[in-house]
């Protein structure tokens, strides 16, 4: 049987007490009131009460285990009728009656939250971020109230800054793994087919556990194969004992997009319609030999698709991704989302036992603009009324990103209460936080998410703020944001401008990244000075600006990479110790063959002479090519003296991207017969994740030519050793020098 907790708040004195619409916790200074808490769970929520009360008024309330005069109550209040131990987990109320106030739940996690409840509306302490905003009081009363309130969700878990604090988790009323310091319930948590088996370990005397693409290969393992299985069982059987208090273990694909093709996987998967038949057989197997245990496993990527026959197990539970969708327009609405409801709502009719894991903010670039909080309610909605109950909202983590305050404090609310009026907590948001510079942010925030809703661009999780150049991040709409912000700091009391500078720091990001896409000019990164390119003081001075107030904001990672801004300052360095060059080629006419791939246009064909190189970004300022060689051929339009023809391509594995194998360059008269002046081999391949550039070079005599034709051989398919093994590998190329 749950036991009622709960905390009593009685009179300790015999004075008269106030009106029974307002109670008086603390007058001028001195305690009023004693807090009633017996067992060790009260205890320690009134230590949480006595926090604030004494932060606030600098005095304690007494914590009495008998009270005089009044008695000690185990349970609610005599007339509430209901049965506790019906009561949803961590569910709770608050209630007054005449003197004495109740604060109770059927949970420690629930009465800890309900008694943070109690201090943000009754004590007025609200908490954003991990310190709290309130004002100071000698008074403290409350105004006779009653709460009753229970959670839409079992699991609320948000993975962002301010929920590496615990005191936020429960605070907000959250739960289940909200950061890497919690690990509550979860023995293992994705992608752990690495772990059960380790390939360093079977790989080398068992390459028959592992997936079967051409030959056996680390990525995954081969799920027909009943050894694997039974290892797997045994590694978790360890792994048990050591932890015999976790409830979740999963048993779950690597993070790679590959999967055994042997003929009994095959054989399975075209029964089942879809990879994760085979991976369900397994993972149900798993289950039956730990009833006890809640075995979780992905559908996630190639998995996502449910099967055709096989339904989950009872003690199954299916973390199911979200990682492709748009974040332009809710999950519902979006006609690109088709295929992923069509998934999600077949799972729904396999198994209640969901999580659903759903990605909040843009990995690739922490600090962009990233106007999504239009769809946060949508599409935690739309989670709920297909029955799941189990959310993990995944953002930056450890890292600030673009409106991570708010959009925190949206989000647990929304997990609690998806119906929860969100207007009046971004307006109860942007008052505590801004002052008077609240509605000058507020404006801000819907004119962007505005401007995105009517271009009907794009808002993707690892896109960049070059890509919406010409729509709601055009230089034009910049200014206006950036505006809005400027208003807000000359209104606003100078304590709260560090929340407002947090958020221009998205605008100056853009700004220099969009410098990187123009090149030139006014926007760009070098300007023409009487013949010679330099760089834009003003950008020097926009790079410096930036870096301090990301110290100063104590912002210090870019992405999900852990890219700092020390090591984006170096790069903007080697951007300004490059220069432009001015060079023979630029602006010249280009033909390419074949034509650059569409998933990445950058400037178009001119990407390749503009004078602006790529340097570490592949989405801008980069042409890519997917699977196939390129061609580009040059016309100077007249004849001219050559003497070296220079070519940058990127490397990043990661991304599926690599070096071309060679690089020809060759010259012509007449654009019909052309000379091959030299190849040049690509550096030895070897595994690595790290974004590198390497320059093809080719130097020589003098030679006359109208024509140049630089062609570079793509590998054409992922190396054998790579995760993307037998997919089209990419080559990317940035700027054809020529002198």
């Amino acid at each position: 049987m749950i036991h009622f907790i709960f905390v009593l708040l009685s009179i300790c004195t015999c004075s008269m007490v106030n009106a029974a619409s307002v109670l008086t916790l603390v007058k001028d200074g001195n305690a009023v009131y004693s807090i009633h808490a017996v067992t060790e769970n009260q205890k320690q929520a009134a230590v949480i009460l006595n926090k604030y009360v004494t932060a606030i008024s600098g005095t304690t309330l007494p914590v009495v285990s008998i009270a005089k005069d009044l008695q000690i109550v185990f349970t609610p209040p005599p007339d509430v009728k209901f049965n506790v131990d019906q009561m949803k987990t961590d569910a709770f109320c608050i209630e007054m009656q005449q003197e004495v106030v109740y604060i109770y739940s059927n949970s420690k996690q629930g009465l800890q939250h309900a008694v943070y409840v109690f201090i943000e509306r009754c004590l007025h302490v609200n908490k954003f971020a991990t310190k709290p905003l309130f004002e100071k009081r000698k008074t403290i009363t409350v105004d006779s109230t009653k709460i009753t309130d229970e959670p839409a969700y079992t699991t609320r878990s948000l993975y962002y800054t301010g929920t590496n604090d615990a005191e936020y988790i429960t605070w907000h009323g959250l739960n289940g793994k909200s950061a890497d310091s919690v690990k509550d319930q979860w023995g293992m948590w994705v992608h752990t087919f690495k772990n059960l088996i380790p390939d360093s370990v079977y790989f080398d005397t068992h390459p028959e556990y592992y997936a079967l693409n051409g030959v056996r290969r680390r990525s995954q393992l081969c799920l027909s194969n009943e050894a694997v299985l039974q290892t797997v069982i045994e590694s978790l059987r360890l792994m048990m004992r050591k932890d015999t208090a976790s409830l979740y273990w999963s048993v779950s694909q690597n993070d790679n997009f590959e999967y055994c093709t042997c003929s009994q996987c095959k054989t399975i998967d075209s029964i089942e319609g879809s990879q994760s038949g085979t991976m369900l057989r397994f993972v149900n197997k798993v289950a039956a030999a730990f009833p006890q245990k809640i075995i979780s496993t992905l559908a996630y990527q190639y998995t996502r698709k449910p099967p055709a026959i096989t339904k989950p197990a009872k003690n199954v539970n299916i973390m199911f991704c979200s990682i492709e969708c748009g974040r332009h327009l809710p999950i519902e609405d979006d006609p690109q989302a088709a295929s992923f409801r069509s998934d999600f709502e077949g799972w729904c009719k396999l198994t209640d036992n969901i999580m659903v894991w759903d990605y909040v903010v843009q990995f690739s670039n922490y600090v962009s603009p990233f106007p999504n909080i239009h769809v946060l309610q949508p599409n935690i909605q739309y989670f709920y009324e297909h029955g799941v109950r189990h959310i993990f909202e995944q953002a930056s983590g450890s890292n600030w990103s673009d409106n991570m305050e708010l959009k925190s404090y949206l989000i647990a609310a929304l997990l609690w209460n998806p119906y929860v009026d969100v207007d009046s907590l971004i307006e109860r948001y942007a008052t505590l936080q801004y002052g008077a510079g609240a509605d000058d942010m507020i404006t801000y925030m819907v004119d962007m998410e505005q401007q995105l809703n009517q271009s009907k661009a794009p808002l993707d999780i690892y896109s960049n703020p070059v890509t919406p150049n010409n729509s709601w991040l055009k230089p034009n709409q910049l200014s206006e944001y950036e505006s809005y912000v400027e208003a807000a700091l000359a209104t606003a009391h100078p304590s709260k401008h560090q929340a407002i500078k947090k958020q221009k720091l998205p605008l100056q990001y853009a700004r220099l990244e969009q410098a990187k896409f123009y090149g030139t000019g006014n926007l760009g990164v070098f300007e023409n000075n009487n013949g010679k390119w330099v760089v834009r003081q003003q950008l020097q001075n926009d790079l410096k600006q930036f870096m301090s107030d990301c110290e100063q904001l104590h912002v210090i990672h870019l992405n999900e990479n852990n890219y700092s801004i020390y090591d984006y300052n170096k790069a903007w360095q080697r951007i300004f110790d490059a220069g432009l060059d001015g060079h023979k080629a630029m602006l010249a006419d280009i033909k390419l063959t074949p034509g650059f791939s569409l998933k990445y246009p950058a400037k178009g064909i001119e990407t390749l002479n503009d004078g602006s190189k790529g340097f570490d970004d592949y989405s801008f300022n980069w042409l890519g090519w997917e699977g196939s060689s390129m061609q580009a051929i040059i016309n100077l339009k007249q004849v001219d003296t050559v003497q070296s023809i220079a070519v940058d391509f990127m490397q990043f594995q990661k991304s599926w991207i690599f070096y071309p194998e060679s690089v020809s360059f060759y010259v012509s008269v007449d654009g019909v017969n052309y000379q091959l002046l030299a190849t040049k081999a690509a550096p030895t391949l070897m595994a690595d994740n790290n974004f590198k550039a390497h320059t093809f070079k080719a130097e020589f005599k003098k030679q006359p030519a109208q024509y140049l034709k630089v062609e570079a051989k793509n590998l054409g398919q992922c190396p054998v050793w790579h995760i993307g093994a037998g997919h089209p590998s990419w080559i990317f190329c940035d700027e054809i020098i020529v002198h």
